[in-house]
Formats: structure tokens, sequence, C-alpha cells
């Protein structure tokens, strides 16, 4: 009894000083402190392109100097693309900056006259150029915002009588303003991605000599032009990501 025992003893310590030796070979657990993580920032200038779609609903009345003043409505569509470029600070969650953009498209419509077939009225938009204020808020990659400012467009007004070929064509710059709004992601530091609804107007009164010598009169002249686009700019940091502290 007493040398079963003895066995059942060293049996037990040595099954314990394995199990002791284990634990001595086996390392202790490393721990690391976690990165920490990068805030974007949305301080800096830059430039990019966009792309998309425009349409507009447009009128004006015509004097053609001969005793026939018409109305007349349009309401093309057409593509949209150009660039930006603006520079922007961000406080906190906000950030305020300003951007020019360019954008050429091709608004264009004919309309037959009613009151004097077959005379033909044309109106035609196909360059907008904007400077705006933009305010938007931010939360790590994204931000929301809002713009408003001056906008300038082309616009060019054709009257001809193809009888006698007869004609006026008016064509330049008219001042009017924009308003807008969008959302832009930012996948990486610099990159921006993003997406935007533009509201355009312009008036375009004017008057000119026609190609017989007559005077003509575009009045009572409106265009409210519409656009969605897709925007992908380069951000240049003044200051580059900020990192978290804790």
């Amino acid at each position: 009894m007493r040398s079963q025992s003895l066995i059942v003893a060293t049996l037990l310590a040595a099954v314990s000083g394995s199990a002791m030796a284990a634990d001595l070979r086996r390392p202790a657990p490393v721990y690391t402190k976690a990165p920490p993580p990068i805030v974007y920032n949305w301080t800096g200038c830059y430039v990019g392109g966009h792309v998309g779609g425009a349409w507009s609903s447009d009128h004006f009345t015509l004097d053609n100097g001969a005793g026939i003043v018409e109305s007349f409505s349009y309401d093309p569509s057409s593509w949209i693309g150009g660039g930006q470029l603006g520079c922007q600070l961000q406080s906190n969650n906000l950030v305020i900056g300003v951007e020019g953009t360019w954008s050429g498209l091709n608004l264009d419509q004919t309309d037959v006259s009613v009151l004097s077939p077959p005379r033909r009225r044309t109106f035609k938009l196909d360059e907008i150029a904007t400077v705006t204020g933009r305010l938007g808020y931010a939360w790590d990659q994204w931000m929301i915002y809002g713009k408003a400012g001056w906008a300038d467009a082309r616009i060019d007004t054709f009257a001809i009588n193809p009888l006698t070929s007869v004609n006026i064509d008016l064509n330049s710059w008219q001042s009017g303003f924009t308003v807008g709004g969008g959302i832009e992601w930012m996948p990486w530091q610099n990159l921006v991605l993003g997406a935007e609804f533009n509201y355009y107007n312009f008036t375009f009164d004017r008057s000119g000599i026609a190609s017989d010598g007559t005077i003509s009169h575009f009045f009572n002249t409106n265009a409210n032009v519409y656009s969605a686009v897709v925007r992908a700019s380069w951000l240049f940091n003044w200051s580059g990501p900020v990192t978290a502290r804790y």
C-alpha cells in the first residue's frame, strides 16, 4: 500500500513539474497600443473636374421691328462638363471656402413663329462661369455643403426669315446668380469625390440691328438652368492629415 502511494505521488510530481516547465517555456503575451486614427483634413486648395446633365426653362419676347411681337418658350436639355478650383478652411466641423467653375454645355432650341411662319427664333446657351462661396459641415471622410454666388452665361438669341435671309444674331455674356449644394467623400487624403446640384438664373434683355437695318428688341427674358453633376478634385492640404491625440 505504501509503495502504491509512493508511485502515485511520484506521478503527480512529474505531471506538475512538466506543467510548470511548459509554463516557463511559454512567452508572456505582448500587448501593443493601437495606432491613433487619422482625422481627415479638409483645409487647402483644390482643382478638379465635373460632368453630368443640364436642363432649362427659358423664354423671351421678340419685337422684330416690323410690327410683329411674339413670345417664345424653350426647354432644351444637354450634357454639361467643366472644371472647378477653390480654397477652403476647416474649423472643427465647419468648412468655409470660395470656388470658381467653368462649364461647357449645349442648351439649344429653335422654334418656328406662330404669328409669322416660316420665321424661326433660336435660344442657345453654351457656357457658364461662376464664383461662389461655400459653407460645409464635415465629419471624418464626408462633407455636405451649400454654395451661392455670381454666375455668367454666354447666351445667343437668333431670329431669321428663311424666305428673305433677313436675320439678327445677338450673342453676349449675361450675368446672373447661382445656388446649389452637394456631398463630398474623401476615400483617402487628397482625393475628393462628390455629387452636386445647381440652379442658375439669367436675364438677357437686348436690342440690335437686323441685317435689313431694322431694330429688333428681345425683352421679358429669363433663363432658368439646372444641372446635376458628379465631381472629382485633388485637395492640396496646407497641413496634411491630422493624427488624433488621446
